[in-house]
């Protein structure tokens, strides 16, 4: 089966399950999307931790990241961050991390 560009760009914006190499997906951690080089580039934060700290929100508003409740954090992102919102930096994340797996150089 062959898959166009446009099949596999928009799987870049997907949620962060990634497949992996067999039919299950791979979740990967949001401080393994945000790295260290990701943040300082896009922030003005060492790594996703103080990045998180600074945001000011509890562990349990934290938690509703991931069920696309967090206005808090959109807030936060567009304040903090090169992005408009969470999800926008979540799309570039994942780009940067894809594109270290295909072995592409994405830190300048």
């Amino acid at each position: 089966m062959t898959h166009s560009f446009t099949d596999c760009t928009s799987r870049l914006h997907q949620p962060t399950a990634v497949p992996a190499t067999g039919s299950q997906p791979h979740l990967v951690p949001v401080d393994e999307l945000l790295t260290p080089s990701f943040l300082s580039r896009h922030t003005r934060f060492a790594d996703f931790a103080s990045f998180a700290v600074a945001s000011g929100l509890t562990p349990i508003a934290m938690n509703d990241l991931e069920t696309g409740r967090g206005s808090a954090w959109d807030t936060f992102v567009s304040i903090a961050s090169d992005f408009p919102d969470w999800g926008s930096m979540l799309r570039a994340a994942r780009s940067d991390w894809v594109m270290k797996r295909l072995g592409i150089v994405v830190d300048a």
